[in-house]
């Protein structure tokens, strides 16, 4: 609803200004002044009264809710944290790499040595995580120098991961970590002025001294070169004690393979002469068909006899060995036996040389011999298998305590 008034001038009103404005809100249906205005009980409002005061207030208002604002948007919204992840990550990585100088400086024989480059294998996870946790910051202020330093840690701690494939003929592994770890040892003395400018932490306590990374390969050097100094004798001499050893196994093993085939020759030859006989015992053979025969079974037993005599048995296989030789030449004889039965039928002492003393005795001693050589056979078996434990038993050089 339109209100429509006039003002006071000079605190007097005009009666005919006055007449003629309320005759055209009558016409217009307009509500009188009279009604109560809240904002004055003259009927104008403060702000127009009072238009300094006014712009004042609004004045006072606006700062207020800049102020607010500022408040929301500065105290209230999430604070930079960047700083303190950068600083933990740095923290943590440093420690897991004294952690490991310090084992390595306290290793005193390979196997320690050994278990510490387990130790830094195991600990590199720990590294990948804080590279992760710097990169996460998306704040390449604090990232370039920060993974800078934490690839560095890195890779001095695999140069000692590579010590856990140190064996006693491995030393120069550690040439190689030493160089590698030397080279990271340099790049992290060369980042730790840009960290220190971070200014997230007291250098010290986030990124290690270039001493402190030197220590422990100090240790190692003068450990290894110590190991390396009985090492390396007692290689020559391990080695020289395993070769004598292979060469007495590999001279005994072809030994025995000489008494066995000379075995398997006797069998085929006793076979031989045992079908014979008994072709002989049924059917009969004229004198010079056997004659042939047992002078070439003589010459082969002998020959066998001979070779078996010749070879060279190892330490404690000697009595078996001669054992064998003994029934080769029990052999040999009777099958001179049987050629002299042969001969008292040439002669006209007996009409059948199978039923002379020389042919039996050489059937019944043929029988003897055939169950006497596999039992001597298998003690003779017996006493080289034992020669040969003996010398894979044999002590070695005592490796020193390094």
């Amino acid at each position: 609803m339109v209100r429509s008034m006039k003002l006071r001038r000079n605190g007097k009103n005009d009666d005919a200004d006055d007449e003629e404005s309320f005759e055209r809100d009558d016409a217009l249906g307009e509500v009188d002044l009279e009604e109560d205005d809240p904002l004055s009980p003259e009927g104008t409002p403060w702000r127009y009264r009072n238009p300094q005061a006014f712009k004042r207030l609004l004045a006072a208002g606006g700062i207020c809710f800049v102020a607010a604002i500022a408040f929301v948007v500065i105290v209230l919204r999430p604070l930079d944290t960047t700083p303190d992840k950068v600083r933990d990550a740095l923290a943590s990585s440093r420690s897991v790499v004294l952690d490991i100088a310090v084992l390595t400086n306290s290793s005193v024989k390979l196997k320690e040595i050994r278990a510490a480059g387990r130790t830094a294998e195991l600990q590199l996870p720990v590294i990948d995580a804080s590279i992760q946790a710097v990169n996460a910051t998306n704040d390449p202020h604090y990232i370039r120098p920060a993974v800078a330093v934490l690839n560095a840690e890195r890779s001095y701690l695999e140069a000692f991961a590579e010590l856990q494939g140190m064996g006693d003929r491995k030393l120069k592994i550690w040439r190689t970590s030493r160089k590698d770890a030397t080279i990271e040892q340099k790049k992290i003395g060369l980042v730790r002025p840009l960290i220190t400018e971070l200014d997230v932490a007291e250098i010290d306590t986030v990124v290690p001294t270039s001493r402190q990374l030197e220590v422990p390969m100090e240790h190692l050097d003068d450990t290894i070169k110590a190991a390396a100094r009985k090492i390396g004798p007692w290689l020559r001499r391990l080695y020289a004690a395993q070769m004598r050893q292979k060469a007495e196994i590999s001279a005994y093993a072809q030994y025995g393979g000489q008494v066995r085939a000379g075995d398997k020759q006797y069998q085929a030859l006793r076979d031989d002469t045992q079908r014979w006989t008994a072709e002989v015992d049924q059917y009969g053979s004229t004198y010079q068909a056997a004659y042939e025969y047992l002078a070439g079974a003589h010459e082969a037993r002998v020959q066998l006899r001979d070779q078996l005599s010749a070879t060279s048995a190892p330490p404690g296989v000697q009595p078996s060995q001669d054992s064998l030789v003994s029934i080769l030449g029990e052999s040999i004889s009777l099958i001179e036996s049987a050629g002299q039965g042969l001969g008292e039928e040439m002669v006209g002492t007996e009409d059948d040389y199978r039923q002379s003393a020389g042919w039996q005795n050489f059937q019944s001693g043929s029988d003897s011999i055939t169950s006497s050589w596999p039992s001597t056979m298998a003690e003779w078996s017996a006493a080289l298998d034992a020669a040969i434990r003996s010398v894979k038993s044999r002590s070695m050089p005592k490796r020193p305590d390094v």
